[in-house]
């Protein structure tokens, strides 16, 4: 990572949403005053909450699909996400509904999801979810640490043997 001229004892971190208060916690851990600033009344950014009527609303995202990220920010300052966060785990974690009254329960776990795939659309289109599902996990175990997770300084940074991994196992191109 490039070092970067002049004083870096006081940070500022524009924007309190995830990204921003994560990035808070990490140069607070590293020995930087910071100072977060805000456009909204409220921190959070897009994972906010909406208090209408006696009901409080999830603004922003219905799943947290990756806690060790934010327990990462959170160990930067020497504590962690659930001493903080009540993480509640839902069975199913929601529940999809079409115009023509059919349903889709999305569960985290693969074997539950494999069965509700079957159940919704057949035991072909199981095997396939369970194959997208294990393609996907070894593409996260090659690109995670190494491209998502990192900081480049040029794009010659990215010419690594991990990137080959990475082309030979399809990662660029389509889903389908």
């Amino acid at each position: 990572m490039k070092t970067i001229a002049g004083p870096t004892d006081h940070v500022v971190v524009v924007g309190a949403g995830l990204a921003g208060l994560a990035a808070a916690l990490h140069l607070l851990g590293a020995g930087r005053r910071v100072t977060v600033v805000e456009g909204e009344p409220l921190p959070g950014g897009r994972a906010g909450r909406l208090d209408l009527g006696g009901y409080r609303a999830d603004t922003g995202p219905t799943v947290l699909t990756m806690p060790d990220l934010l327990d990462d920010a959170f160990r930067a300052v020497g504590d962690s996400l659930r001493a903080r966060v009540d993480l509640v785990p839902l069975h199913p974690a929601y529940r999809a509904l079409f115009a023509d009254g059919t349903r889709l329960d999305v569960h985290t776990d693969a074997d539950a999801m494999e069965a509700e795939v079957a159940a919704f659309a057949g035991p072909r289109e199981a095997a396939g979810y369970g194959r997208l599902r294990r393609w996907l996990e070894e593409l996260y175990a090659v690109q995670m640490r190494r491209f998502i997770d990192a900081n480049f300084d040029s794009p010659a940074q990215l010419l690594h043997p991990d990137l080959a991994r990475l082309a030979a196992l399809g990662g660029f191109g389509r889903l389908d």
